[in-house]
């Protein structure tokens, strides 16, 4: 039986899990904090050992009881080293050492990885991809993740860096995060994902905008990274994924519109399983795959 913790941290929220893995996957405990990225990263690290703190007493463990933790990050993340290189929504967020830190105060084996790529093996684990061996997943929240799966694997680039859709550049200079992720609509037009669809359905003009400028943008990545990467699906989560079908069936027709051939004939567009849980399942499952002592593949 092992006992392990995960830890998904985001632009505003930081959840983690406490875990155990025998003959199944079970659940012991949660919790769910506010991240508040703008006091700076040692802050934010506090609060991760917080979370990690709090689910080791609630669960009457010591740290020398888990088999390891893992941990979720945005940005590019080197598994092979632990350096969580950069984290653009974290304020001050760079190089940092994570895997040392947390070594350091408890003990135990520590996996680091980025957030997008611990959701897309969450999907694959736990979700819409279990069934599908080349997808691509795309959380659009905060900010605009993206995590690639091929032949079954996480992709994850020469330097853990891989899939970093958020940045690709439109014309005029426009990285993608800034104008199609919920916080860049929300500045831009006013309309929060909560209230888009409501807004929208009773013909407020401020939505229309947003949604038809989300659209296109959205629609212009995806289509762009279905023509290079022929995936059998794209996968969306995050804060917009709860849109549904309201985002999902018109965008899967600006995908099928603007991607290459049978690319785009093929892909399906399909809403995530786990919307709030996709990255910490995934830690969880990527995790137990890189124990030492593991004989477990992600699950």
């Amino acid at each position: 039986m092992k006992r392990i913790i995960g830890v998904d941290v985001g632009g505003t929220k930081i959840a983690s899990v406490l875990a155990e893995y025998g003959d199944d996957f079970r659940i012991l405990g949660r919790l769910r904090i506010d991240t508040g990225a703008e006091r700076g990263c040692t802050d934010v690290i506090e609060d991760i050992c917080g979370t990690i703190d709090n689910l080791l007493t609630d669960g009457g463990l010591s740290a020398g009881e888990l088999s390891g933790i893992g941990i979720a990050l945005p940005g590019p993340v080197d598994s092979k080293s632990g350096i969580s290189f950069d984290c653009p929504n974290l304020k001050g967020w760079k190089n940092i050492e994570i895997r040392k830190i947390l070594q350091q105060r408890y003990g135990t084996f520590i996996y680091a990885e980025n957030d997008a790529r611990a959701a897309a093996a969450g999907e694959a684990a736990f979700g819409a991809g279990r069934d599908i061996s080349d997808f691509v997943y795309i959380s659009i929240s905060t900010g605009i993740g993206c995590g690639i799966i091929i032949d079954g694997r996480v992709y994850k680039g020469a330097h853990g860096a891989a899939g970093e859709l958020s940045h690709i550049i439109f014309p005029g200079g426009g990285e993608l995060y800034k104008l199609a992720s919920g916080k860049a609509v929300e500045e831009l037009f006013s309309v929060s994902a909560e209230n888009m669809k409501t807004l929208y359905e009773n013909g407020e003009s401020s939505a229309v905008k947003a949604f038809e400028h989300l659209l296109e943008y959205l629609g212009t990545g995806i289509s762009n990274v279905v023509t290079l990467l022929n995936p059998a699906a794209v996968v969306i989560g995050g804060g917009l994924g709860n849109l549904g079908d309201f985002l999902l069936k018109p965008l899967e027709c600006e995908i099928r519109r603007k991607a290459f051939s049978v690319s785009g004939e093929k892909v399906q567009i399909l809403k995530a399983e786990n919307i709030n849980d996709a990255g910490v399942l995934g830690i969880c499952s990527m995790l137990l795959s890189e124990l030492p002592d593991s004989d477990t593949a992600a699950f």
